[in-house]
């Protein structure tokens, strides 16, 4: 009796495991949920998936976590193959090797990209300990998933039923690219080394204890086991190492890492080095202390495929040989960061609203004023777009810039406001609400308002090549009187679905992008948020629909970063009533 107990028990472990599939290694049939499964171990989940898609990838991304940042999309346009990240948790060679062995046999990539960061010679042949770091590719591998503890499938019914559109901790991969899911980090705001300390505490008093780099020549041999292999099946392999905070770089001895640049080199017969640039001394291109950025990504693919297109730091990336790779490690071991950094800016943006002749407002006057102090202290107005280009491009920034805006698409601004730029020859970006647009009535109420200027004006702006026309969104910024219950900016209202939100948000957007489509012909890159607020989830949402910059109302310069772009998110902005003098603006904005 006891014993038919035991079989029944362990026959509904089996088959709840095999249905719910916490780890997606049964294929996930009911759920088809592997994000999560590659979650719980991405070694086994990867696998699996893998073998299920078999026809749409010719080319795997291979390694620790460190390889987590490259975008298979990036190196999907240099090479025009199917790229997919295969990374996993921890940093054991012995399993890498294993794994190009079964890829290239089995699936006979094009290409392999094969990262080897110096933390890899700390281990080989890692002990295995619970199912997160189980691995494939070993006899009868699937046996103790049959048997795990029925609690993973617990949580992963759980875990179903309170999704979200934000990653959560339980999904945060991408399975169609094997990929973190970093929409929720990458639509953050950065700004100063001292805000990002504070949001990440982790990164004050790092401490990284010595270790030493045993398995110099294990690793070595993987590599040489790898590329005899792929020599003969045809496939070809591209060794990196991977960025590393400089309070990494101090955790190994000078010897090793002699002998660990010098042995790879000389089993590879070539790689790229990017422990150490630049980005090596500045926090601001981590998510935590062992994973760089995706944009540090994209641009060591740029790097690795010649493309100058792209801003990368002139040190990002050595091609080390047997013939340089001690004087590379001499570099790595006297690596000192920047006190200076010369890549990023401090950037004054000015916001204005009406300019009209009535208390409470910047006079006609005091615009001419602030607008002549401004080109009499040798400012000169640039396009927002401009601070794109420095952060995407690389591009070049006059000695004294200054962005100027203004907010809601008032009359005044058009009548009193442009024919001063036109008189210096300044850009500015003007943002306007869809629902006002070139009118004096709130159509919905048939409350006066304030008049906007519409299409025509927008228009004649444009055309002068000073202006752009750009989102204050289409009906988010309510006010009292005008809305009986008005939104507080683009944030989610009290008893709100989060699905009913962000529908809301996506509608809106597609409105006042097509306004300003068929009025101006420009595409939507930059909105302002309504009073300047927004939250996470409103940034994810809009991030995901296009918007790539986007303005508070923080009362302070800009600092954009190059190969930053969430710089570009959430910008400060100078606002001033109608007793700054042009001398005070001018001061104020000099800090």
């Amino acid at each position: 009796m006891i014993l038919c107990i035991a079989l029944v028990i362990t026959a509904a472990v089996v088959a709840v495991n095999v249905v719910i599939d916490p780890f997606s290694v049964f294929g996930d049939k009911l759920f088809e949920w592997y994000s999560y499964g590659m979650t719980n171990n991405p070694k086994t989940a990867k696998y699996v998936y893998i073998d299920e898609h078999a026809d749409e990838y010719d080319a795997f991304i291979i390694g620790p976590s460190g390889a987590s940042s490259f975008d298979p999309e990036a190196f999907e346009k240099y090479t025009g193959y199917r790229w997919y990240n295969m990374f996993n948790y921890g940093a054991d060679m012995e399993y890498t090797k294993r794994l190009a062995e079964y890829l290239i046999e089995i699936h006979q990539p094009e290409m392999l990209l094969l990262t080897v960061p110096v933390v890899s010679a700390t281990a080989y042949t890692t002990d295995i300990s619970g199912m997160v770091f189980e691995q494939p590719l070993r006899p009868l591998w699937k046996l103790k998933f049959l048997f795990a503890n029925p609690h993973y499938s617990v949580a992963k019914v759980r875990s179903w039923l309170s999704q979200s559109y934000l990653q959560q901790s339980f999904d945060v991969f991408n399975a169609e690219s094997g990929t973190y899911n970093k929409t929720r980090r990458d639509a953050e705001a950065i700004n100063s080394p001292e805000s990002y300390y504070a949001a990440y505490p982790e990164f004050v008093n790092m401490a990284f204890w010595k270790t030493e780099l045993t398995f110099i020549e294990e690793n070595a041999e993987a590599i040489e086991f790898i590329l005899e292999l792929a020599d003969r099946y045809g496939t070809e392999v591209i060794i990196v190492t991977t960025p590393m905070l400089a309070e990494e770089m101090g955790r190994y001895y000078d010897d090793e890492i002699r002998a660990f640049y010098a042995r790879i080199a000389e089993a590879s017969g070539g790689f790229w080095d990017f422990s150490f640039s630049e980005i090596s001394g500045d926090v601001r291109y981590f998510y935590d202390t062992t994973h760089f950025r995706n944009s540090v990504g994209d641009m060591i693919a740029a790097r690795i495929f010649g493309d100058d297109s792209i801003y990368i730091p002139d040190d990002l990336g050595i091609r080390v040989t047997p013939g340089n790779s001690i004087e590379t490690a001499e570099k790595f071991i006297a690596f000192e960061p920047e006190e200076n950094p010369t890549y990023e800016r401090t950037v004054p943006i000015l916001r204005y609203h009406d300019i009209a002749e009535e208390e409470g407002f910047i006079s006609p006057a005091l615009f001419a004023e602030h607008m002549r102090a401004l080109y009499e202290a040798g400012f000169t107005a640039i396009p927002l777009s401009a601070l794109y280009d420095f952060v995407h491009f690389g591009a070049e920034l006059p000695e004294r810039p200054v962005v100027i805006t203004f907010d809601g698409g008032y009359l005044g601004s058009y009548t009193h406001g442009f024919p001063v730029l036109l008189e210096y020859g300044f850009h500015a970006t003007f943002f306007v609400t869809g629902v006002f647009f070139g009118e004096d009535t709130h159509l919905p109420t048939g409350s006066t308002i304030r008049p906007r200027f519409g299409a025509v004006e927008a228009r004649e702006m444009v055309e002068s090549g000073l202006v752009s026309v750009q989102s204050h969104t289409y009906d988010l910024h309510q006010t009292e009187g005008l809305y009986p219950n008005p939104r507080r900016g683009v944030l989610q209202m009290d008893g709100e679905s989060e699905s009913a939100y962000i529908d809301t948000l996506r509608n809106d957007h597609e409105l006042i992008a097509g306004l300003i489509r068929n009025a101006t012909g420009e595409e939507i890159l930059s909105m302002a948020y309504p009073f300047g607020i927004s939250d996470r989830l409103s940034a994810v949402v809009y991030r995901n629909a296009g918007v790539l910059m986007t303005l508070s109302a923080t009362h302070d310069n800009a600092l954009v970063i190059r190969g930053l772009p969430q710089s570009l998110l959430e910008m400060s902005r100078f606002t001033f009533d109608g007793d700054t003098t042009g001398d005070m603006m001018v001061r104020i904005i000099q800090g």
